[in-house]
């Protein structure tokens, strides 16, 4: 319970097999006031995120890697409490490219290329402004 000592921890970490499972009794998944604790936690599971965002909390990053497809769609949601939403700019994405090379990225639907800079094995671009949504496309081969 809250603020009452109980003689038992809050959270626990264990392995299994041969990974590793964290175990906690609050729910510090909210980033106002727990989101760095919860990345600091996820990344003692695993330090090399698939993909990673510098944005303020109201945008939500999904990536989405269509192998079929030879491309990675990255869609960036901007969900703001009070409405209309003020637009978020300077939204930077890394991706881990896992050894598959850059060919292009674009704005979907519009086609508007992006640059990008590519270090140690990852592609980082910045998006256009993100008025709701912004959903970017990282061709590979």
């Amino acid at each position: 319970p809250p603020g009452r000592w109980t003689g038992e921890p809050a959270m626990v970490m264990n392995r299994y097999g041969k990974g590793k499972a964290i175990y906690c009794a609050a729910p510090i998944e909210t980033p106002r006031m727990f989101g760095d604790i919860f990345v600091n936690l996820l990344r003692t599971l695993c330090n090399d995120f698939a993909f990673e965002a510098s944005a303020p909390p109201c945008i939500e990053v999904t990536a989405f890697d269509q192998s079929e497809h030879h491309r990675i769609i990255v869609c960036l949601l901007n969900f703001q409490k009070d409405l209309p939403n003020v637009p978020v700019n300077g939204v930077r994405v890394s991706v881990r490219m896992d050894g598959r090379a850059v060919q292009r990225i674009f704005v979907a639907p519009q086609g508007e290329e992006l640059e990008c800079t590519e270090h140690e094995g990852r592609v980082c671009v910045e998006s256009p402004e993100v008025e709701n949504f912004q959903m970017m496309v990282i061709e590979y081969h």
